[in-house]
């Protein structure tokens, strides 16, 4: 990865933490520790997000607040699921990755190889030396995350029809629930859109 690439997503971390500032703390649930925090941090979250749904997207799910000790059970069964049906098991992540940068805040993010390319905004770079070192950085952060978040992640499977009316994996445990609310590890402003169970937050304001 060339220098001034990284030095490019270096400064836009440090505009951030700047201008995260100017709006006040916001405080995750938890306080991750452990996991390699640098300018790789929140697409590395991302990814454990995204394994997470599709591990816990294999299995049936009660959407109504009836059957929230169900989620929480079936929820937990997964996240204690060994092998190759482990949440973090290598097999649901890309073999080979890419680079890529969002040119008006310089943050970068790691993309599957074999994703198109998105038209306008963004430039990418291919990973020229030790890829494996990189996708096995990213199964290592989604392993050593996981276990820090797992009684957040049981208690959002068991309470969130409190605020929603409706169960389903890919409105729970979002990108931004996972990577900002819960951990911190991604600023708030790398979500366009909030979360659904954070609208009835935004009413009471």
């Amino acid at each position: 990865m060339a220098a001034s690439f990284s030095r490019n997503a270096m400064a836009a971390m440090a505009f951030w933490c700047f201008a995260s500032g100017k709006k006040g703390p916001v405080k995750p649930l938890i306080s991750i520790s452990a996991v390699q925090q640098d300018e790789y941090q929140c697409t590395r979250c991302r990814w454990t997000a995204k394994v997470l749904r599709a591990a816990l997207g294999e299995h049936k799910w009660g959407r109504r607040a009836g059957a929230a000790a169900q989620r929480r059970n079936t929820a937990q069964k997964v996240l204690e699921a060994a092998d190759q049906q482990k949440v973090c098991s290598k097999r649901r992540f890309p073999k080979r990755i890419r680079i890529r940068q969002k040119r008006d805040t310089m943050r970068v993010s790691f993309v599957d190889e074999n994703e198109p390319e998105v038209n306008g905004g963004f430039r990418y770079r291919d990973v020229t030396e030790n890829m494996q070192v990189v996708v096995d950085g990213l199964v290592r952060h989604c392993e050593q995350m996981l276990p820090q978040l797992q009684g957040e992640l049981l208690t959002r499977a068991y309470r969130f029809t409190e605020q929603s009316d409706e169960f389903r994996v890919s409105t729970a445990f979002t990108d931004r629930w996972v990577c900002h609310r819960a951990t911190g590890l991604c600023p708030d402003d790398e979500f366009p859109e909030k979360d659904e169970d954070e609208a009835d937050e935004d009413d009471e304001l």
